[in-house]
C-alpha cells in the first residue's frame, strides 16, 4: 500500500510542482513566506507593480512556452523576431542542441523581475560560496543579457525548499516547464538535472553580438570539450596577451582568473571570439588604442577561438558556409567611440 502512495506522490509532484514546495508556515509576517514580493514592495514599488502585472498577464505561461518553444538554428532567426502588442517574453529552443534554451524579453525590467534572484543565487552557487539568507535583497543591475546553467536552476529550487521560501509565479511555472521538457527531475524532495542544459536570455533591443555572446556561454556549458579547448587557448597566449585579456575582462565583467576561473574563461571566449563588437561597444571603458599592435593581436586570438567552433554547428548555424575560413582584415579596429550616444 505504501508503495502506491509514494508512486502517487511522485506522479502528483511531477505534474503539480507548485504543491510540492515546502512553503513557510502561515504567520502574520508576509515576509516569512514571500520575502521577494515584500522586498520589492518596500524598496522598489515601481517594479513591485510591474511584477504584479506580469503575474496577472502571463508569467504562468512560461511552462507552456518551454514545452512549445520556438525552434531556431541560426541566431539571426531570434534577432528578426518581434513581439506582438501584449507579449512580454518568448522562449526558443535550438534545433541542434535541444538542451539550449533562449528567452527574449520586451523590456529589461521584465527580464530581471523574472530572473533576478535566480541570477543572484547562481553567482554564489557555482563558486561554492555560502548562500545568503535571502538570495534576492540586493540592488538591481540591468544588463542586456544573462546566462543561467541547469545546475544553478536545480540548486535554486532546492534552496527554496530548504529555506521554505515561496516561489514566484514565474519560478513555479519555470519549474513546471523544465520538468515537462525533461531537463529537471523531482524525486519528491530534491530537484536534479539528468544532463547538462542552459538558458540564455536578453532583452529585445540588445545588439546581435549579445545574442552570440550569451549563446556562446550556453554552448560552453553544454559542450565540456569546447570549454576545455578554449581554456587551452588562453594557456598558450603570450604573457603580454594574457595581461591584455585579464585587463579587459577585469574592466568589462569583473572576471578574475584567480577568484573565478570558470567565469573568466567563459567571458574570455565570448568576448574575444568577437573582438570587433567588444571594441565597438566597450571602447570607452577600456582604451584598446594604448596597446601596441592591438589589431593583429586581437585578430590572432579571434582566429584561434573561431577555429574551435568549426565542428560546432550550434554556433555556426545551419546550412551555411563557415565564415571563419575567410581571411580576416587586420585593419578592422575602429576609432574609440565617443561618449555621446
Amino acid at each position: 500500500m505504501s508503495y502506491f502512495i509514494v508512486c502517487f506522490f511522485l506522479f502528483f509532484c511531477f505534474w503539480h510542482p507548485s504543491q510540492c514546495f515546502a512553503l513557510a508556515p502561515k504567520v502574520n509576517s508576509k515576509e516569512a513566506s514571500d520575502p521577494y514580493r515584500e522586498f520589492l514592495r518596500r524598496k522598489f514599488p515601481k517594479y513591485y507593480q510591474i511584477d504584479l502585472a506580469l503575474e496577472k498577464s502571463g508569467s504562468n505561461r512560461v511552462a507552456e512556452l518551454f514545452q512549445n518553444a520556438k525552434k531556431f538554428c541560426d541566431m539571426s532567426e531570434i534577432q528578426k523576431s518581434r513581439f506582438t502588442r501584449n507579449q512580454y517574453f518568448d522562449v526558443w529552443q535550438n534545433t541542434l542542441d535541444p538542451n539550449l534554451f533562449f528567452m527574449t524579453f520586451k523590456k529589461k525590467e521584465y527580464m530581471f523581475l523574472m530572473w533576478d534572484r535566480l541570477s543572484e543565487f547562481g553567482e554564489d552557487y557555482h563558486l561554492g560560496r555560502p548562500i545568503k539568507k535571502s538570495p534576492l535583497t540586493h540592488e538591481f543591475e540591468f544588463t542586456e543579457g544573462l546566462f543561467i546553467t541547469g545546475s544553478e536552476i536545480a540548486g535554486f529550487f532546492n534552496l527554496l525548499n530548504e529555506r521554505k521560501y515561496k516561489p514566484t509565479a514565474f519560478e513555479l511555472s519555470l519549474a513546471e516547464g523544465l520538468l515537462k521538457t525533461g531537463n529537471l527531475k523531482f524525486d519528491g524532495s530534491k530537484y536534479s538535472m539528468p544532463g547538462l542544459f542552459a538558458v540564455a536570455m536578453l532583452y529585445d533591443q540588445a545588439p546581435y553580438s549579445t545574442i552570440e555572446h550569451e549563446i556562446n556561454h550556453a554552448v560552453m556549458n553544454n559542450t565540456p570539450r569546447y570549454a576545455a579547448q578554449a581554456r587551452a587557448v588562453f594557456g598558450t597566449l603570450t604573457d603580454e596577451d594574457k595581461k591584455l585579456v585579464s585587463g579587459v575582462l577585469g574592466t568589462l565583467s569583473n572576471a578574475d582568473l584567480k577568484e573565478d576561473a570558470n567565469t573568466f574563461y567563459y567571458e574570455f571566449t565570448a568576448y574575444f571570439r568577437d573582438p570587433e563588437a567588444m571594441v565597438k561597444e566597450y571602447g570607452n571603458e577600456f582604451n584598446f588604442r594604448r596597446e601596441p599592435n592591438i589589431a593583429s593581436r586581437l585578430q590572432s586570438i579571434k582566429r584561434r577561438l573561431r577555429e574551435l567552433e568549426e565542428p560546432i554547428p550550434v554556433i555556426i548555424g545551419c546550412g551555411k558556409e563557415n565564415p571563419n575560413a575567410k581571411a580576416l582584415d587586420p585593419s578592422w579596429v575602429p576609432e574609440t567611440p565617443s561618449l555621446e550616444r
